[in-house]
């Protein structure tokens, strides 16, 4: 969740329906950034656990949740470095702006 904190000012986190199947040490969510809120991208599935992080290749509608990571995508230990690796360049200034002590509120 500190991660998501940090990433906070610049990406939106929605629920996910995968989310309810998906066990204890899994977290399943979408996952969009936001740098003009006119023009919002499509949501993009995200699956954490406590080793990796990583945008699979499936959608809310899907027959089949898969685990399949999308194509080229690397391994990530956590949420907050696959967004330093993907995220647009304002978005990376926005984030490394933020107070650390504010992630703990």
């Amino acid at each position: 969740y500190d991660c998501m904190a940090l990433c906070s000012t610049t990406y939106n986190f929605s629920w996910s329906r995968w989310n309810l199947l998906a066990g204890r040490n899994n977290m399943v969510m979408q996952v969009r950034e936001f740098i003009d809120r006119k023009r919002l991208p499509n949501y993009q599935m995200l699956h954490v656990t406590p080793l990796k992080a990583i945008i699979v290749d499936c959608t809310e509608v899907s027959q089949a949740f898969s685990h399949q990571g999308v194509e080229g995508m690397e391994f990530y230990p956590d949420l907050f470095m696959l967004v330093s690796k993907h995220a647009s360049s304002s978005s990376k200034e926005k984030i490394a702006a933020i107070d650390q002590d504010l992630v703990q509120t």
